[in-house]
Order: structure tokens, then sequence, then C-alpha cells
């Protein structure tokens, strides 16, 4: 075992050096969505996997392919994503580094719209008082709660209604917000934009207040996130701190847990000071996994941020162990096409590992590079390291965006390039932002383009 952990460790610091290398010699790489997928990948799940490597090796049987998917696999997607698309991404970078841009009125309204349109179809829909936001306000239990948040988008009836509210907080709103805080940002303290800075302060409140309807955690959490790679982007990462890291962390955890406490209608006067205390910090053993995500809701927050990728693909590599591959039955549209059934594995082991879950419906979703080993074998890493490449085509589309729109875009699909740790390749890039995001600003960019041109042609006539 004691090999087996050094190993771990020598192949992690190995990636962490050369990540940091690069990123601090070549900024511009941090435009590249593979290469921000490899450091959250780096972040979230091989830090954890190696300091949990001991357990691995006691506990999993196939840990040798647990070894490939979190140590060996990020070390090779790192050594090959160093050296793609530099032109790309240093010129994506270095337009974005502009600080003289300024944001263009008549797109931020155009997303306006559309966030109020997305907003309006979904309340109608749904209704307020069936929403997961109205059940935590005014609920009476943490169940009644869950269950309205599961009822009030991904149970929806409508697909259309419920895709739709999704490219709303992966999409819409992120880019949106970034747009209104840099103009918050340049106008802040002038007396001569007062009135911009307060309206754009009451945007930002509409881009939140728009996506907490269901009343899920993550959704705020990222949009400070994108906030926050925003101004990086814009400064250069030149005033970059490890502070700054830590202070986004602490800032997310304590969004989480004040959502916790509002989800779960806590009564702190009846627990007195001894029983919060425990509410929040107690713990059996900190090196135990299961102890963070069963113990203080402190924990149970800071095991979602920080090692519940690392643990979900351990539980789908165990299942396997156990069970063995699922095979194409797992990707529902391959199975239609050979005639089997499908089988939705999230909410297999959903209901597998948490049998005592209140919500059946729930799934328990991984990153695709473990997603994919799940379903066809260790051959599968294959598979997705090709996958990992191909993410950075997405600067070509950059390209095509106007200076206005690219630092919101390449800040949202920053962050969004985070659920390709907690999700399938696909539903990453369409549902969760990383492409559609960018679809939709040069949607609304040709829209514009195409508006300005007829009325310019009008005038000319």
């Amino acid at each position: 075992m004691e090999v087996f952990f050094l190993l771990n460790v020598l192949i992690c610091i190995t990636t962490g050096i050369l990540l940091a290398t690069f990123i601090r010699k070549y900024r511009f790489l941090l435009v590249k969505p593979s290469l921000l997928y490899l450091l959250f990948f780096f972040l979230l799940i091989q830090i954890p996997a190696t300091i949990y490597s001991g357990t691995t090796f006691t506990k999993l049987d196939n840990w040798y392919d647990y070894f490939l998917l979190t140590q060996m696999y990020p070390l090779a997607g790192v050594v090959v994503t160093l050296f793609t698309f530099h032109d790309a991404a240093e010129l994506a970078f270095n337009r974005i580094n502009n600080k003289k841009v300024s944001i263009n009125p008549v797109i931020v309204g155009a997303y306006c719209v559309l966030l109020v349109f997305i907003v309006s179809s979904y309340l109608f829909y749904v209704g307020f008082s069936n929403t997961g936001i109205y059940a935590i306000l005014f609920e009476s239990t943490a169940g009644q709660a869950a269950l309205a948040r599961e009822e009030s988008l991904k149970l929806l009836d409508s697909p259309a209604i419920k895709y739709l509210y999704t490219l709303l907080g992966s999409a819409v709103s992120p880019v949106l917000l970034v747009m209104l805080s840099l103009h918050v940002g340049d106008g802040w303290g002038k007396i001569n934009q007062f009135m911009g800075t307060i309206t754009g302060i009451l945007g930002i409140l509409l881009c939140f207040g728009a996506i907490i309807f269901p009343g899920h955690r993550w959704g705020p959490m990222l949009m400070i996130l994108t906030i926050f790679m925003a101004f990086l982007y814009r400064s250069g990462f030149h005033s970059i701190r490890w502070s700054h890291f830590l202070g986004i962390t602490c800032t997310l955890i304590v969004v989480m847990v004040t959502l916790s406490v509002m989800r779960e209608g806590v009564d702190f006067s009846s627990l007195g000071l001894q029983g919060t205390f425990s509410y929040f910090f107690q713990i059996d053993d900190i090196f135990d996994i299961e102890s963070w995500s069963k113990k203080g809701v402190f924990w149970s927050v800071s095991y979602r941020v920080l090692l519940d990728q690392m643990k979900s693909g351990w539980d789908y590599a165990r299942y396997v162990a156990e069970y063995g591959y699922w095979g194409i039955q797992a990707i529902p549209k391959l199975a239609y096409l050979v005639g089997v059934d499908s089988v939705n594995v999230a909410n297999e082991l959903h209901n597998y590992y948490y049998p005592t879950s209140l919500i059946k419906s729930g799934s328990y979703t991984t990153g695709f590079v473990f997603a994919y080993y799940s379903y066809f074998g260790i051959g599968a890493v294959i598979v997705s390291t090709v996958f990992l490449w191909l993410l950075d085509s997405i600067l070509i589309l950059y390209s095509l965006l106007d200076d206005s729109l690219l630092l919101p875009v390449v800040a949202t699909v920053a962050v969004a390039s985070l659920s390709l740790i907690g999700a399938e390749y696909t539903t990453a890039l369409l549902t969760h932002g990383v492409l559609s995001s960018i679809v939709i600003a040069l949607g609304i960019q040709e829209l514009y383009r195409l508006c300005f041109r007829s009325n310019r042609l009008k005038g000319i006539d």
C-alpha cells in the first residue's frame, strides 16, 4: 500500500508542477477549456484521490483502474493540451485583456429580454407556489423542500421548459451577469455614472433572482464564481493570489451552508449553543470520507464542494468491481439503435448508494471519464482523452465573437468547464453551458448585426 500511495503522490506532484509551470509562464493557456477542465480535475479529483489512495487500495478491488483514471489520465491530458492551440488561445486571451472594451447595451437588453421570457414561461408553467424556493421559505420539512426542488425542474412534464430554464442558469444569466458586473465595476465611484451603476446592480440582483426558483444551491455558487473568473481574466491573472482562491472557496461554502440552513428550516433556539455547534461542525473522523458527508452541515457542504466529484468516480468504479460494466444500455440513443432497453445509470446508482433517500428520481452523476469507464471499461479512457482534446476547438468559435461578448462568454465557459468533472460530455456541452453559452451569444450577436445592418441600409435609402 505504501508503494501505491507514493506512486499516487509522485504522479500528482508531477501533474501539479506541469500545470503550475506552464500556467505561470503562459497565462493565455487559461482560456483553453481542456486546461481548465484538467485544472479542476487536478484540484477536485486528483489531489483528493491521492490523499485517500490508501482507502482506494484497501477497499476498491479495481484500484488499478481507478489509479489510471485519476492519475495517468490527467497527466496524459496535461502533457498534450499544453502544446496545442497556442495561437488561438493567445489571441483570445489578449482580446479579453483589453480594459477599454465597453459593453453593448443593445446586446445586454437582448439578454434581459431572453431572461424575462424564460422566467415568465417557467413561472407560468410551474407556478410560484410549486417552486423549490417557495417550499424552502414556507414549507415545514426538509423532505417537502427536497421533493419540491425535484418536481419544480427535474420532473417537469415539459422538456422544453425544463431545458430552457436549465439554459437560463448555465448559458444566459452568467453571460448577462458578467456584462452587468463589468459595467458596475467600471462605473463604481463615478458620479456621472451613478444611475448606470444602480441599474447594473438591479440587473445583477435580477440575474441571481432568476435562477433560484428551483431552490438548488449550485446556481448562486457558480454565478459568484463566474464573476470572480471574469475579473481575473480581465486583469490577465496578474493580480492572482492564493488568498483569492481561499476567499472564493470560503464564500462558496458560506453561501451553500446558508442555503442548507434555509432549506432544512433549523430552529436554533431549541438546539442551544452546543447543539448549534454540533449541527455545523460535528464530525467523527476527518480522514473518513463518509463522516464528511453525514455529519455537521459545514463538513457536509465542504464534502460537496471539495470531495464529491472524487467520491462519485470512486463509487462508479466500485459498482463496476462488484457488478461489471453497464454496456451500451447506459447510452439511451445507442441502446435504441441496437434494440435494447436503456438504463438511467445515474438514477440507478443514486438509489443503490442512497436507498433511504426520499427522492427516488435523484441522479448520482459523475465526470464523463468515470461514466464512460463504467459503461465500456478502461478502454473508454482513450475516447475520453480524445474528447478532452476536442474541447479546444471551442477556441475557433471564440474568434467569431465580438470583443464586448468575448470576456463574458469566456468566463461562463471557464466555470461551465467545471461541469465536465461531474457530468457526461454531451450533457456538459449542450446543457451546462460549455457550448450552449457560445451558441446563444453568437445567435444574439448575429441578430444584432442583421438588425443594425437593416436599419443602416434603410437610412441610406
